[in-house]
């Protein structure tokens, strides 16, 4: 276990340099997951997260266990300093308020446009599909009729006479 001193460690004339390696696994769609990380935390209310395990840090903030349960911290509720200190971009906090001041409106306008998107996207696919299968059915079935080599053989059904040799 280890706790994560949210100060910076200051140098001999030198800015704030934050010593912390990166403890977090793949990132995936904006997802980092942390294998076994216990940190302690202090967010800018001023409330400390004692030896808190660190699961995984989303869209939207932190989520993080700890003996009674758990939860997320928002990281427009975490200083950049606290991020940087985490291996987190910084940039997570603008995207998180952004996020945040989205109307539920907005959000269902959104979820409903991308749907319809991927309901599109999905009939242009089965389209595609169709139409390669009519096309493969067309020219199997050109292949299995011969074609008729004469009218009137063809009009009665008979094969045509063939020419002595």
């Amino acid at each position: 276990m280890r706790s994560l001193a949210l100060r910076p460690v200051f140098q001999a004339g030198a800015s704030a340099v934050l010593a912390v390696a990166l403890n977090a696994s793949a990132q995936t769609n904006g997802i980092i997951t942390f294998a076994n990380r216990q940190e302690t935390l202090t967010n800018l209310e001023g409330r400390v997260y004692d030896r808190v395990e660190l699961v995984r840090a989303d869209l939207d903030g932190i989520v993080y266990r700890n003996e009674s349960g758990g939860g997320r911290i928002c990281y427009t509720n975490l200083s950049a300093a606290t991020l940087e200190a985490l291996g987190i971009d910084t940039n997570r906090i603008a995207i998180a308020a952004e996020r945040a001041s989205m109307s539920a409106e907005q959000r269902k306008a959104d979820y409903a446009r991308r749907m319809q998107e991927a309901a599109a996207k999905l009939q242009e696919e089965q389209l595609r599909q169709q139409a390669q299968a009519e096309a493969a059915a067309k020219a199997q079935k050109a292949q299995a009729t011969p074609a008729p080599t004469t009218r009137a053989a063809h009009r009665k059904g008979r094969k045509p006479p063939v020419a002595p040799p």
